[in-house]
């Protein structure tokens, strides 16, 4: 009877016993409620510094490719500034002459012995002033002739082959005063800057070849048709 009694009360005791691990899982303490807005407080500051990081880099990398592009656009004017200098040529306010700043010839130039050397090469006479006090002849580009002398002032004196009358001095000014003249029964135009620069051109159908005579200073009327007048009659 204390064996029966025994064992009804340990069935009873098996019975009212949940298992362990419901025990267990009974007294768990939840998850509080200041726990929770902490971690979603880290959560939302760590999305934040993200952004924030992804837009600090943008702006950093913004600012890197405006200042390459500047230098670039920089370099290009530096460069661009180069070219012009390297090519251009020296030009006065009102225009310039063709003559170059080292030997006051344009280029290509060969120098020659004289008047027979320019007429037997472009079949044309060019000579200067039986009364000039120094003459230097040249050709340039192997068609045109070209005399420089002087006399009292320095003139220069150009021929070339043309099918009409050709203004081919060289002397691109914008000239204050332009008029024709007739010189030796030739109709002459004459160009000029009172005072400064001038010209004297013309046309010999005989020879079919144009001239001109021209100054870089102390221009005038006068002293343009008389040097003219001087080189047809010679």
């Amino acid at each position: 009877m204390f064996k029966m009694l025994s064992y009804k009360i340990l069935q009873k005791s098996t019975r009212t016993s949940p298992p362990s691990d419901h025990i267990n899982t009974r007294f768990v303490t939840p998850e509080s409620s200041s726990a929770r807005n902490a971690r979603a407080q880290d959560q939302s500051q760590g999305r934040f510094t993200l952004a924030l990081t992804v837009c600090v880099v943008s702006a950093l990398l913004l600012v890197l490719g405006a200042g390459l592009a500047g230098c670039g656009n920089n370099t290009g004017q530096q460069n661009s500034t180069s070219g012009q200098s390297a090519s251009g040529s020296t030009s006065s306010a009102s225009g310039s002459s063709d003559s170059s700043a080292a030997t006051g010839l344009p280029n290509p130039v060969v120098q020659v012995n004289g008047a027979g050397d320019i007429e037997g090469r472009l079949g044309f006479r060019l000579q200067a002033p039986g009364s000039a006090t120094t003459a230097t002849y040249s050709i340039i580009d192997n068609s045109l002739g070209q005399v420089q002398f002087s006399l009292d002032d320095t003139f220069t004196y150009r021929g070339q082959k043309t099918d009409a009358l050709t203004d081919i001095s060289g002397m691109y000014y914008d000239f204050a005063t332009r008029t024709t003249a007739s010189i030796a029964n030739t109709e002459c135009t004459v160009e000029y800057n009172e005072g400064a620069q001038g010209v004297c051109y013309w046309y010999d159908a005989s020879a079919k070849a144009s001239y001109s005579v021209s100054v870089e200073y102390n221009a005038s009327f006068d002293l343009l048709t008389t040097i003219a007048q001087i080189l047809l009659t010679e």
